[in-house]
């Protein structure tokens, strides 16, 4: 993991809210997706519902997913 990145996190009933900061590498991704995989069970069945907001939004949507 880049030694300058963390995840800061929060859910309600209904959205779990993630804030990438710092370098994202390959390390950087393993531990989004234990954070996932915590937070909501199979990311896979997650990855539909996922929107991505921000500055990087567009680097880190996947093809055809949301974007606000």
């Amino acid at each position: 993991m880049a030694s300058n990145f963390s995840i800061f996190f929060h859910r309600n009933s209904d959205n779990l809210y993630l804030k990438l900061m710092g370098d994202f590498d390959g390390s950087s991704a393993h531990q989004l997706i234990n954070i996932l995989k915590e937070q909501n069970g199979n990311v896979n069945k997650i990855s539909d519902r996922l929107t991505f907001t921000g500055e990087y939004s567009d680097k880190m949507a996947l093809e055809g997913r949301r974007l606000a």
